[in-house]
């Protein structure tokens, strides 16, 4: 008898927490304020459009012509990703970074691709190589590697 006294709370506690979070997220899906942006539909709620995108590389191209140059897509967990390809979209989201708020979990994460090739000109890089700029959160270039393993070397260096 004395178990179920402590296993009844025990296991209330975990059913509340779980439905918090199907709520929170509920919540958020239903608030978010790009939702009626258009993009491709979600296969999968783990996967969301992860396995799409892994199957073929040229899927986001794709989906710009038929969505247009700003469309949202699926990632991991359903979470919604906001692919903008409009230069002038693009140049006012950074310039007024504070007007756009953007989950806990990317906060320090933002991917810029330079299909134009103005970094390796600018840098003096072969486009046809591989090559990761690290850029420090004060914004200033860390490190231009062209390879995976000058990334952890990099990071070494500075968390030892």
């Amino acid at each position: 008898m004395a178990s179920y006294d402590i296993l009844v709370p025990f296991v209330g506690t975990f059913i509340c927490y779980g439905i918090f979070h199907i709520l929170q997220f509920l919540h958020c899906q239903v608030t978010y304020p790009l939702r009626y942006v258009s993009g491709p539909r979600n296969p999968s709620f783990v996967l969301g459009n992860f396995n799409e995108m892994l199957d073929d590389s040229k899927l986001t191209e794709k989906w710009r012509r038929e969505y247009g140059s700003s469309f949202l897509f699926k990632g991991l967990y359903s979470i919604s990703q906001l692919h903008v390809s409009d230069i002038n979209a693009v140049t006012h989201i950074l310039e007024n970074t504070g007007l756009y708020q953007r989950p806990p979990h990317t906060r320090d994460t933002m991917v810029l691709e330079d299909r134009a090739g103005h970094a390796y000109r600018g840098y003096g890089l072969d486009a046809d190589e591989l090559t990761i700029v690290v850029v420090r959160p004060d914004g200033v270039v860390g490190a231009v590697i062209s390879a995976a393993d000058g990334v952890e070397t990099y990071f070494r260096k500075i968390f030892v």
